[in-house]
């Protein structure tokens, strides 16, 4: 006759738990590959943005030509509000300027995004925006700093340029106004999923009674080296089965 042994039911249970759950782990990073890091070691020289090696074509901001706001090289996108697109030198950490987006007394939510093409599928990419400066105006034609104007990064793995896809993958959003440069939430680490990446840089405003102010400059992209390990394999196993012998 089959006697029925409790204690090593409870004993396969729990290795069979343990594995799902170590197979849900590698899963996860498997399905979300692209999310915030700690930054990496950066190979790029300084400004990385005017390294010749740069994945990010015109990450110094340069200015278009013909002048129509928008950095060369890069194109606007408005989720809301109506906020206003410039090329500026004001204010800027290398030589060619930053992309300014402004806006007077409204929220608005909008940004510019580029598509890196001639990636390698399977390789690692380090992209991070290097410098995100947010001010306010009251009206006294001064530059004051709050917590109410957010920053975001967001890659669409497979090279789609719509904003609101379900493809883009968006990083943590950075609200100290105090910060601009060396921000780990404006980094991300991804592994190539097709020849092309888009890029997309955010600026969510939501103070409503002053001239809300964004500037981004510094946008770098490189290969990682070395590349990091691979995804440790799920672990294969049968599932426990209890019967009674013939």
């Amino acid at each position: 006759t089959y006697e029925f042994n409790g204690g090593e039911l409870r004993k396969s249970l729990r290795k069979v738990v343990a594995v799902v759950v170590k197979t849900a782990v590698v899963l996860f990073a498997i399905t979300f590959p692209a999310l915030p890091l700690v930054p990496p070691a950066q190979a790029l020289g300084n400004p990385c943005a005017l390294d010749p090696t740069n994945l990010i074509t015109n990450g110094s901001m340069a200015v278009a030509t013909p002048d129509n706001g928008v950095a060369a090289n890069w194109n606007e996108f408005v989720f809301s509000g109506a906020p206003i697109f410039e090329h500026v030198d004001n204010e800027q950490i290398d030589p060619n300027g930053s992309q300014y987006i402004w806006e007077d007394t409204y929220t608005f939510d909008a940004g510019v995004y580029q598509t890196v093409k001639g990636l390698t599928p399977g390789l690692y990419y380090n992209f991070w925006l290097g410098y995100a400066l947010t001010a306010y105006d009251p009206g006294d034609q001064k530059n004051h700093h709050n917590d109410l104007i957010g920053r975001q990064v967001g890659i669409d793995l497979s090279g789609g340029t719509n904003p609101s896809s379900s493809n883009v993958q968006w990083g943590n959003t950075f609200w100290d106004g105090s910060r601009a440069v060396n921000i780990a939430d404006l980094n991300m680490v991804f592994p190539a999923q097709s020849p092309s990446a888009t890029i997309f840089l955010r600026a969510i405003n939501t103070n409503t009674d002053v001239r809300s102010k964004v500037w981004f400059d510094a946008v770098c992209m490189e290969v990682m080296d070395p590349q990091p390990p691979p995804p440790v394999p799920s672990t294969s196993f049968l599932p426990a089965v209890i019967s009674n012998p013939p």
